[in-house]
């Protein structure tokens, strides 16, 4: 487990994404041997000089260990823990909610243990445990990049978007996580899923091309498939939710909301969905607000809305491809009531 990203989260620095990475790697059956070789080092160099604080995450982490039956460490646990305690852990609900808020509390607490411990000693024990280290690649606003993955696999990384892979991907897995929008278009490879991480949404496939978007502005986050076949399942977090999962194959998109937390489906147009990546903008009876925020995206430009309220009921239609922010600007005042003044980096956007 790289010590950078576990200092991230136990100062309370991660973001979601990594956040969520670290919760699905711990929660892996396929590392379940390296997450108990985190606790086991914990507790087999345990002695006095281990500070209190670290000490008192004992009982909690008995706790989580009986939830799942790891007797074997708990057996070294047994000195702190009281055998009334272990009953009532074992009476306790085991609901498929508490189930859940229990593995988080487990990805938590084991990540806290070690990281205080690293703090104190440096053994070379913690070499069998398996890195976790991320590279990113970002876009500021206003700039597009396609980026090579080391599996072969394409990512094309629009504006104000970023993307981050551990450096051992392709190894044994290929995860991704996303922030913003990626047109992807993956290698196959049937013993190793691709799988890009968007919060509360997990897209899943073999070999594809598709579309994702999950700006943290947006309402929405949207997986539209454009070649093969995708799995997108969302995660649930509350007592009444269950995980969603849909499959879509070509010209098929699944929108998540972010406050409803419905996953549905539907058709699409590939170039008002997909278009960015060829330097098309499409503008599809848009309103003001959607009309402002594609062209701060696309040029990196402040935008400030003139009287806003009296503009919230005016439309556009159009499509562009590579065109200049100003020609831009002038066909939407020649064919619509929108009218603006461009200065530099700055546009204002106002009634005729």
């Amino acid at each position: 487990m790289d010590k950078g990203l576990l200092k991230k989260f136990f100062d309370g620095t991660c973001s979601k994404e990594e956040m969520e990475y670290v919760y699905d790697w711990l929660s892996n059956p396929d590392n379940k041997e390296a997450a108990t070789a985190i606790m086991k080092v914990s507790w087999d160099n345990a002695s006095s000089n281990i500070p209190e604080e670290v000490k008192s995450k004992r009982r909690f982490i008995q706790q989580v260990l009986q939830e799942n039956n790891d007797e074997a460490l708990l057996e070294k646990m047994n000195d702190s823990v009281t055998d009334t305690y272990v009953e009532k852990v074992k009476n306790r609900d085991r609901s498929i909610y508490a189930a859940r808020l229990i593995l988080k509390v487990a990805a938590s607490i084991a990540l806290i243990f070690m990281v205080a411990y690293a703090f104190y000693f440096e053994s070379s024990q913690t070499e069998e445990i398996e890195k976790i280290s991320l590279i990113e690649k970002s876009n500021p606003i206003g700039r597009k990049s396609t980026i090579k993955l080391p599996d072969g696999s394409k990512v094309k990384l629009n504006s104000d978007s970023k993307i981050r892979y551990s450096k051992t991907f392709g190894s044994d897995s290929r995860d991704v996580i996303l922030e913003g929008e990626a047109f992807f278009e993956v290698e196959r490879d049937i013993t190793r899923p691709f799988i890009v991480r968007t919060g509360d949404v997990s897209t899943m496939v073999l070999g594809t091309s598709f579309n994702i978007s999950a700006y943290a502005n947006s309402d929405n986050i949207k997986v539209a498939v454009v070649s093969g076949k995708v799995k997108v399942q969302t995660k649930a977090y509350a007592a009444n939710e269950n995980e969603q999962t849909v499959y879509l194959t070509p010209n098929y998109m699944a929108i998540f909301g972010r406050q409803d937390r419905i996953l549905n489906t539907s058709t699409f147009d590939l170039e008002e969905i997909a278009g960015w990546k060829d330097g098309i903008i499409i503008f599809n009876n848009a309103g003001i607000k959607e009309i402002s925020e594609k062209l701060r995206q696309w040029y990196g430009v402040d935008i400030e809305i003139e009287h806003e309220a009296k503009m919230m009921d005016k439309r556009y239609t159009g499509r562009f491809e590579n065109n200049s922010l100003e020609y831009v600007l002038k066909t939407i005042s020649y064919t619509s009531d929108i009218n603006f003044e461009l200065e530099n980096d700055k546009v204002k956007l106002k009634l005729k």
